[in-house]
């Protein structure tokens, strides 16, 4: 299930403007080229996490939300895929990031 919401987040004199991604059990892919920053959030316990061609990859790990392992990343260029297999990951990204995503 992917849910959005719209965010805006001040830096310096000018607002970033970001998306907000709600994955519940489920997977997100995003073109490659894109040179962003990332932020991933979790609710609770997530199982089965992966974050694939950020720069701070995951594979099948387990975590929660009090660890801060993954919680900053990049874009580096590459395609990326960030999936879950059990719980749900809130995925926050520049809104130019949308153009380059794959449902």
């Amino acid at each position: 299930m992917l849910n959005f919401i719209s965010m805006a987040e001040p830096a310096g004199d000018s607002i970033i403007h970001w998306r907000t991604c709600r994955c519940w059990r489920g997977v997100i892919l995003f073109t490659d080229s894109l040179r962003l920053h990332i932020r991933i959030l979790l609710f609770r316990k997530g199982e089965g996490i992966y974050l694939q061609g950020l720069k701070y990859p995951l594979e099948n790990a387990a975590l929660t939300n009090t660890c801060p392992v993954g919680t900053s990343n990049e874009f580096n260029g590459k395609k990326s895929r960030i999936a879950v297999k059990s719980g749900t990951l809130m995925v926050v990204f520049p809104k130019e990031a949308k153009e380059k995503m794959i449902c």
